[in-house]
């Protein structure tokens, strides 16, 4: 009997073998290594982008339509430019993050399935899924699971004029490395190039260069996700109680001294930075999530963003208060349009 419970063994799991490898710096354990000023600070590589593939499909009268994927990775589907979601019990449609979730990759994965009738055209149709490194082989891994590749496994359950068919995964879809994610990992953010195609742009059927997948053989449970999903919930959005804009820095005995403060402002308005100034934000407590931002600059503007739990008055590494007279440790680095672009 199958352990894949999904497409019970039809399937087959396909990878794209188009990524760069990582540097070696980026393999190190920080729990086991110590990490100095260049690798804390070292701006993010550019890996060429994340692991894509597509399937192109043609519908004639669809009645319905319905994919359930998982990924060793963190993945996410977009059909004719839109992104593949749910309504939830309200009507609005929402969309899972994260998937398909941490689970032991050497004994199981969790699936998700999707109604995707509402997306499908008549006539051709796109299906794109962009799979990151996530918890399966990104530096938050640590080779746990050795030297491994972003895989994909779906099935695509479709019901229309010329009957009931099912498209699974194999040599038949296209895989490709690109898109305006640069590089993705867990731990050390996000590569952000917003003059690459986005997801939406290549679902649309432009962007990429596509190339054969190879197919891989993967001895574990494939299983449906129970219970609650990582969602963006609006209710907890949180927006900044102050902004503190410093230009450099000034040696008062710690690890990072003491920043120059040039103005402020509560925070709840946009604000200028000019070279070499930078923003910090306090959003007012400590929480889990991540940041979304509307920016403007000439074509080639590079925005990095870092983000840490608690900030310190001293300049010591150590935590202390929540001020705005210290300096966190992750960074993601976007560089934006002419036109405002937001994040």
């Amino acid at each position: 009997m199958s352990k894949d419970y999904m497409t019970g063994g039809l399937g087959k799991w396909i990878t794209y073998r188009g990524s760069v490898p990582l540097d070696s710096a980026e393999k190190k354990n920080p729990w086991e290594n110590a990490l100095g000023r260049g690798d804390q600070f070292a701006p993010i590589a550019d890996a060429g982008g994340v692991a894509l593939f597509c399937k192109r499909f043609f519908v004639d009268g669809v009645k319905m339509a319905r994919v359930d994927a998982t990924a060793l990775g963190v993945f996410d589907m977009w059909v004719n430019g839109r992104r593949v979601g749910r309504i939830d019990e309200y009507g609005d449609e929402v969309f899972d993050e994260m998937k398909p979730g941490w689970t032991d990759y050497r004994e199981r994965v969790l699936y998700y399935s999707y109604d995707l009738t509402p997306y499908l055209s008549e006539g051709e149709n796109i299906l794109l899924v962009a799979v990151a490194p996530g918890w399966y082989n990104g530096r938050i891994a640590l080779d746990t699971y050795g030297e491994t590749h972003a895989s994909l496994l779906a099935a695509i359950h479709l019901l229309d004029k010329a009957g009931k068919r099912t498209l699974y995964t194999d040599h038949t879809w296209q895989g490709a490395w690109g898109s305006a994610i640069r590089a993705s990992d867990i731990w050390d953010g996000e590569l952000y190039d917003a003059c690459q195609p986005t997801l939406e742009e290549i679902s649309k059927g432009g962007g990429v260069c596509w190339g054969g997948v190879t197919t891989e053989v993967h001895d574990i449970f494939v299983t449906p996700h129970v219970g609650p999903t990582v969602m963006i919930r609006k209710g907890l959005t949180r927006r900044p109680e102050t902004v503190v804009i410093y230009n450099g820095t000034e040696d008062n005995g710690s690890e990072y001294g003491r920043i120059h403060v040039v103005r402020e402002s509560k925070g709840q308005d946009g604000f200028k930075l000019y070279k070499g100034e930078s923003a910090v934000i306090d959003l007012g407590q400590n929480m889990v999530g991540w940041p979304t931002f509307t920016v403007r600059g000439p074509k080639g503007t590079t925005v990095q963003v870092r983000v840490g739990e608690m900030l310190n008055d001293s300049g010591l590494k150590s935590r202390a208060t929540i001020t705005p007279r210290g300096r966190s440790t992750l960074s993601t680095t976007v560089p934006p349009r002419l036109r405002p672009t937001t994040f």
